[in-house]
């Protein structure tokens, strides 16, 4: 298990902090572990990163707590493939024969973020579920169509 320790800034009610986040990861499970320079500290784990980031994030925000990194913004929600990604896209896609290749806009989900655009847990489900309705809204009439076409 390889343990990686990195700065990560925090939007608390006192303002912006910088505090410790260390990241452990096993063969089965992501583990997260935020450290507060006051000695406090919480800890999650999940089956992928944005998991375990997820779970961290909802253990800290009842204290008032936002994480400022990608993986707090709105509209980062990803989908299956991209939780993969977060965790681990070339072990991912070497397990299923592709070819490993990230994309030029890629970032990881712990990449520092600007603190005005992080949000709770609940405010990204929800932009979320509209994205979905949005996108399923069109996607079926579309897919009906096209199925008349396919025969």
């Amino acid at each position: 298990m390889s343990v990686t320790r990195s700065p990560i800034r925090v939007l608390t009610p006192d303002g912006t902090q910088e505090w410790t986040l260390d990241r452990a990861e096993t063969d089965e499970v992501e583990v997260l572990a935020l450290l507060a320079p006051d000695g406090r500290e919480w800890t999650a784990t999940g089956e992928h990163l944005f998991h375990a980031l997820e779970a961290l994030r909802l253990q800290v925000e009842p204290d008032g707590i936002r994480l400022c990194c990608n993986g707090a913004r709105r509209d980062v929600y990803p989908s299956r493939m991209a939780l993969q990604m977060a965790g681990g896209e070339v072990a991912y896609l070497l397990q299923r024969g592709r070819r490993p290749s990230v994309p030029a806009g890629f970032v990881s989900v712990l990449d520092p973020a600007d603190c005005a655009d992080v949000v709770t847990v609940a405010e990204q489900r929800a932009w979320h579920e509209d994205w979905l309705r949005t996108v399923t809204g069109w996607r079926w009439p579309l897919y009906a169509l096209l199925s008349l076409f396919r025969r």
